[in-house]
């Protein structure tokens, strides 16, 4: 499964002046061993190291490695690797401001707020000033504090990501982090608070994890990838709104009443929602059409025409798609 990491960075690139000053950003001279700054153990040593050609290896990060890197026209380096962790292996694309280039420093951001700083090693290993902390606190270095593992994390690098789902803010991104056992883990969402969720298991065998009687968060793992829904409404996915296809059902014979559908085919499911109650239904095989399926609810179709059957008293209701 590929899962594109697209970072949106809104600081403005300032590019000092240095040997790699101004607007001469090149693979040539970005390339070398970049040991990254670290603020709360001077002693840990993590980086990348790049080749001229566009090759990249991690340095000191064995759940985050990298294959390749490239420049932009715009002057943002696109690292890409493999992200192994939570018994799976996904391809990530990271895009990164270069906000300065200063001789053997180099300074990028991720999420406009987060500052990543790199000294270049030479050819015996020693590298440049390397300062214990950037700006004095580890959150300029992009930590966050960890409720479930009572520590400082860069839950970029530790964290499952997830992307906006709902279409009103595309590069908005959740991170998902998961204890030893994944009994529980912690959502950090983009401008609140993380939350701490635990692990439940369904009466089909399915796990969700959330507040027992809080229908704030649910986060399940859907065909390899990840949502976090709230009230049947989907706001976070491994994919965002990637590869979904929105429509409008209405009752057939009838005017009024209307089914707004959202099929995520990446995950495999759809999410309906009338009269402002959403439903998460998830896709299973039929022999021709197509067929979703919730505790509550069947969706079954074909072409332009599906029937919604409730599964508390067999009601049924025959739909088509609105043009």
């Amino acid at each position: 499964m590929k899962k594109t990491l697209v970072i949106a960075a809104t600081a403005i690139a300032a590019f000092s002046c240095g040997q790699s000053g101004g607007n001469d950003i090149t693979m040539k001279n970005l390339s070398g061993k970049w040991i990254e700054i670290m603020p709360v153990n001077k002693d840990i040593v993590q980086g990348m190291t790049l080749y001229e050609d566009g090759k990249a290896e991690s340095v000191g990060m064995a759940t985050l490695q990298y294959k390749s890197w490239e420049i932009t026209p715009e002057k943002k380096i696109i690292l890409n690797g493999l992200s192994i962790g939570n018994h799976q292996t996904i391809e990530f694309s990271d895009t990164l401001d270069i906000i300065s280039v200063s001789g053997d420093t180099l300074t990028l951001d991720k999420f406009g707020k987060y500052r990543i700083q790199y000294t270049r090693e030479d050819e015996n290993g020693a590298s440049g000033n390397r300062p214990e902390k950037i700006g004095g606190t580890p959150a300029s270095a992009g930590y966050t504090h960890s409720k479930l593992k009572n520590s400082d994390i860069r839950v970029f690098e530790e964290g499952t990501k997830v992307m906006y789902a709902t279409g009103e803010e595309h590069t908005s991104a959740a991170f998902i982090v998961f204890n030893g056992d994944s009994s529980k883990l912690e959502i950090f969402l983009p401008d609140a608070e993380s939350a701490v969720l635990e692990r439940r298991t369904r009466p089909d065998g399915s796990h969700v994890w959330n507040v027992e009687d809080d229908d704030t968060y649910n986060v399940e793992e859907c065909s390899g990838g990840w949502i976090v829904s709230r009230r049947g409404r989907i706001i976070f996915a491994s994919s965002g709104t990637e590869n979904t296809v929105k429509c409008t059902f209405t009752e057939k014979d009838k005017d009024g009443k209307t089914y707004n559908a959202v099929f995520f085919n990446n995950h495999e499911l759809v999410q309906l929602e009338s009269d402002g109650m959403y439903y998460i239904l998830k896709q299973y095989r039929t022999a021709s059409g197509f067929g979703y399926k919730s505790p509550a609810y069947d969706l079954r179709g074909k072409g332009r025409e599906a029937v919604l059957t409730s599964l508390y008293d067999n009601t049924k209701t025959e739909l088509v798609e609105k043009q």
